[in-house]
């Protein structure tokens, strides 16, 4: 599993303690992505800290292709709470992109949760506001199966990379983030978001 954490101008610590948090939490994933591979759905963790559920809503979106849906769902889940600085920006956000068939309920299962966003954990949801979309085509974002079938657009890999753009720098009023990290196919995202999109999204 590709697992990948881009910054820009960041704090080394903070890389540091993610790629260690990540690489002690494999197995965590390989877990969840087991469960899901499945059909089951991630455990979550009891007395940890709760994800907040929210949707953000397209109208008539237009895909790369040309094609367009009238209203585009991506639904996503935050921990923690945005900070903003001296300038009224939030500056504690961290994006976290699922593989392909998962969805944000991957990464919030029991395990990762007190892996990586408990307390005292490298993404301490306490320090950051912490970002899990569902990639359209997945989870609870638009997708085929919802009813369009075959007629739904045909969507790609930079159309996944828009819409997450979209929906932290518009929706979420976010120009910078601390990091956005991914695995597997959301690792490739996290990297080559930054080449897709006009806009710098890490500080």
């Amino acid at each position: 599993m590709i697992i990948n954490l881009c910054r820009r101008n960041g704090s080394p610590l903070l890389a540091a303690l993610i790629a260690s948090g990540l690489a002690a939490s494999g197995a965590v994933f390989s877990q969840a992505a087991e469960t899901t591979a499945h059909g089951g759905t991630p455990t979550v963790a009891s007395g940890a800290p709760l994800a907040t559920q929210a949707d953000a809503w397209y109208e008539n979106y237009r895909f790369r292709d040309g094609q367009t849906l009238t209203r585009l769902r991506i639904h996503y889940a935050t921990l923690g709470a945005p900070h903003h600085n001296a300038k009224g920006e939030i500056d504690n956000a961290i994006l976290m992109l699922h593989w392909t068939g998962a969805d944000s309920r991957t990464l919030l299962s029991e395990a990762s949760i007190k892996a990586l966003f408990d307390a005292g954990r490298p993404l301490d949801a306490n320090r950051y506001f912490l970002i899990f979309p569902d990639s359209v085509g997945h989870g609870q974002s638009s997708k085929p199966s919802d009813g369009l079938k075959a007629s739904f657009p045909v969507y790609g890999y930079k159309d996944s990379v828009d819409l997450q753009h979209k929906l932290v720098s518009e929706t979420l009023g976010i120009q910078h983030l601390r990091a956005i990290i991914g695995l597997s196919i959301g690792g490739m995202n996290a990297c080559s978001g930054l080449k897709l999109t006009r806009k710098q999204w890490t500080a």
